[in-house]
């Protein structure tokens, strides 16, 4: 990806650099005119610090090294000879076109200079667009591409993949589904390309901020969901939130916990248990599914075993009919786990959905991986 590629580049000369070291301001040489098209501004400079001359672009021209016709074409570069320490910002950054880093570099640091060591912090929130015929370095976390309105509007990206292979926050982003198309045209080389995720699950979410962008939080103990199932009326994090525990075969009898402006509102369901394969008159394969059972079974679950369950119903999926029958499912195929996650826990990837248990029926549950990184339970419409 030419903007990892490229960013990783240009930070490795300010790992070398001393805090406080030369800035753009420092580089008379520069010509701070020449270079204030490329943030459209194109107001003159003195370059009195260091001697330099003041620049010639006209207002709102770019640089050259700046100019692009299309997303995709820019990367981030440091805007000084020696970079910044710690975390860098828009102002440390230049957007450059991935064609003139000799350009640019021969400008901001003419002749070279030796930077004492110190520790440079990268950020995949610094990304560089083509904006107006020109390259610019903007933070995405307060860019329109990441503007919300709820959680639900946000995805957690790492250049151009959703995967979450780091454990440093630094190493994401967030973005607004609205502004995804955008942040992928500038971030991803060639349009994008496919991440294989790994397998733990995700450390970090995306959710709508205060001041309505998009921004990543870190899932502390697993998830924003408490460990074990909360006391109704107890504070809760975030109004909204749905959380699950247990891990029966079917899942609409596990208990749920909902975050209200109130507190947390608990619901524990009155289920029948369930019975193992072979026992009660169970089954002992999902191969009996369609097969007729005892009419005094009706309504009765049988737990098959890694995921896997039967029903005994006359009503399975459709209209009722004169005989009961055995109604079952096989867990999902990966990367679906094969039992019926917890709303609440963490997931990836984003948009991935799963569906468990007898569609239409008391075991049937659709569980989908949302944009907050998190298992959200999805409703599913069936024939009356």
């Amino acid at each position: 990806m030419v903007f990892a590629r490229a960013l990783s580049a240009c930070l490795a000369a300010a790992a070398l650099a001393a805090c406080g070291g030369a800035t753009t301001s420092d580089v008379g040489s520069t010509g701070q005119g020449g270079r204030a098209g490329q943030a459209g501004q194109g107001q003159a400079g003195n370059g009195q610090a260091g001697g330099g001359q003041a620049g010639s672009a006209q207002a709102g021209a770019p640089a050259s090294w700046a100019a692009c016709t299309a997303p995709g074409q820019c990367a981030v570069a440091p805007a000084s000879c020696c970079g910044s320490c710690g975390a860098p910002t828009p102002g440390d950054m230049d957007g450059v076109n991935i064609t003139k880093f000799t350009e640019h570099s021969a400008e901001v640091c003419p002749g070279g200079v030796g930077c004492p060591a110190c520790f440079a912090e990268t950020s995949k929130d610094l990304l560089a667009v083509c904006r107006g015929d020109a390259c610019r370095a903007i933070e995405v976390s307060k860019d329109s591409m990441s503007a919300c309105d709820v959680d639900g509007d946000c995805v957690v990206r790492s250049g151009c993949c959703g995967c979450q292979a780091s454990d440093q926050k630094s190493a994401y982003t967030a973005v607004s589904k609205a502004g995804l198309a955008e942040y992928s045209a500038n971030a991803c080389a060639g349009g994008g390309e496919d991440c294989a995720c790994p397998e733990p699950a995700p450390k970090f979410a995306a959710v709508c901020g205060a001041s309505k962008h998009c921004e990543v939080v870190a899932l502390l103990g697993g998830g924003p969901c408490p460990t074990s199932a909360p006391s109704g009326g107890a504070p809760c994090p975030k109004p909204g939130l749905s959380c699950e525990y247990g891990d029966s075969v079917v899942a609409s009898c596990r208990t749920r916990a909902t975050c209200s402006p109130g507190g947390w509102q608990v619901l524990t369901p009155k289920c029948q248990p369930t019975h193992p394969a072979g026992q009660d008159g169970c089954p002992s394969s999902v191969a009996a599914s369609g097969s007729l059972c005892d009419p005094k079974l009706e309504g009765q679950v049988c737990d098959m075993g890694g995921g896997a369950s039967c029903l005994c119903g006359s009503c399975l999926g459709g209209p009722c009919s004169a005989n009961a029958r055995w109604g079952c499912a096989s867990p999902p195929v990966a990367p679906c786990p094969p039992a019926a996650p917890n709303a609440g826990q963490p997931c990836q990837p984003e948009g991935l959905a799963c569906s468990y248990g007898v569609s239409c029926s008391s075991t049937g549950a659709r569980k989908v991986c949302g944009g907050a990184g998190l298992w959200v339970n999805e409703d599913v419409a069936c024939p009356l």
